[in-house]
């Protein structure tokens, strides 16, 4: 008898979750950019303006794949950050 709570997700279902994070991301700024969403705390803002700026300014973003890389870490992390936003906002939208 195996107990699932304890099994880790797998990569592609990591990758899924990332996918649908960010597309709820882009779909909460431009709610937030129109003013039909506007429950979003300073800090999910900050990180979305300091990751943008982050993936377009940063000089490790010249160097083939280890520019993206790190574009893919800059968001994740964001995302980690801004999370209980996004779950606000998920049910906003399905409200």
């Amino acid at each position: 008898m195996s107990n699932n709570t304890n099994k880790k997700p797998s990569l592609i279902t990591m990758i899924v979750k990332f996918l649908k994070d960010l597309y709820l991301t882009f779909n909460l700024i431009r709610d937030y950019l129109k003013g039909s969403y506007r429950d979003v705390s300073r800090v999910t803002i900050a990180s979305i303006v300091v990751t943008l700026f982050y993936m377009v300014l940063s000089p490790i973003g010249y160097i083939p794949l280890i520019g993206q890389i790190d574009d893919v870490i800059a968001i994740f992390i964001c995302l980690k950050v801004i999370q209980k936003d996004l779950i606000k906002y998920k049910q906003f939208k399905n409200s």
